[in-house]
């Protein structure tokens, strides 16, 4: 109590004084309590805890690119230094179930290689991994591009449309012809 209530106490002073004072053996103010100092030998090493919020990143970031389900729990089996103790966290928060030994021998080729600090996560195929998906969505976005730019070209050849619409009308058309050609460019 004497913790949770020393905790509180920036949000809640007044209140937590008040608590603070019907505790038995409290002496003086809360604000006056002087907290110890955490043990360094509990607290993970930076280095590793950083280590893991950049792969986090990184997975997540392929996750996105490859149009992974948020809720899919992937198949992997993690190559890297460093990932000891931390291994766990990394695994839940980047979603994946991560196998090692017997499990996941080296013979399983990885349906995707992605780089962490220190190595690299295979992901492997299994449930939930359609890397297909992300290609069959940018060939539709690409078609879809195609067909928007014919439109335009289109119009802006038909000499009636150029000659009896506004010149706003007709800049902001070139100017969406030359957005679509870059946007496809860009693919």
């Amino acid at each position: 109590l004497t913790e949770t209530v020393a905790l509180a106490h920036p949000l809640m002073p007044f209140e937590t004084e008040e608590i603070y004072s019907h505790i038995p053996g409290a002496d003086g103010l809360l604000a006056a309590r002087v907290t110890p100092a955490a043990d360094p030998a509990e607290s993970p090493d930076e280095p590793a805890v950083a280590a893991v919020i950049e792969a986090v990143s990184a997975l997540r970031a392929w996750r996105d690119v490859a149009e992974v389900r948020p809720g899919a729990v992937l198949a992997a089996r993690l190559r890297a230094e460093g990932y000891g103790e931390t291994s766990g966290h990394l695994g839940r928060l980047a979603r994946l179930d991560l196998v090692t030994g017997e499990q996941a021998p080296d013979a399983i080729a990885p349906a995707a290689i992605v780089p962490v600090p220190g190595g690299a996560v295979d992901i492997l195929p299994g449930e939930g991994l359609d890397l297909g998906a992300a290609q069959r969505k940018r060939e539709q976005r690409r078609m879809a591009l195609q067909s928007e730019i014919e439109r335009a070209e289109r119009k802006l050849d038909n000499s009636d449309f150029v000659a009896k619409a506004p010149k706003a009308v007709v800049a902001a058309e070139h100017d969406k012809l030359a957005r679509l050609h870059a946007e496809l460019g860009a693919m």
